[in-house]
């Protein structure tokens, strides 16, 4: 184990500079999975969609908030919320159910 001292307000800024960066190639996935979601109509392909928009937003939700995006976190519990509603409905109106959800969560990555 080194003796150094760690600085650790650099580190987390470190480790935020990762999630931000992160953060534009998860926005990038979770964009053409709503967009799958939105256009599909194959009920598996819909369902697995759903999944994982759901487990990026589920990630989000904690360490947005862990990393100082507060708002980005909440939108992404809302979307992941609107995703068990999404699951819910027809593979033709998955789409819609997740849409004001979606149009919150760009908003607040767009600050972020």
């Amino acid at each position: 184990m080194s003796d150094a001292p760690i600085n650790l307000s650099k580190e987390i800024d470190g480790l935020r500079r990762e999630f931000a960066e992160k953060l534009v190639e998860r926005r990038a996935r979770m964009e053409a999975l709503v967009a799958s979601i939105a256009g599909g109509e194959d009920a598996d392909a819909v369902g697995r969609a759903i999944d994982e928009l759901e487990e990026l937003a589920h990630n989000l939700s904690g360490s947005g908030a862990l990393f100082g995006y507060a708002e980005l976190g909440a939108a992404a519990g809302d979307l992941e919320a609107a995703c068990a509603q999404a699951r819910a409905a027809a593979p033709v109106s998955a789409g819609h159910a997740l849409a004001a959800s979606w149009q919150a969560f760009t908003a607040a990555a767009d600050a972020a």
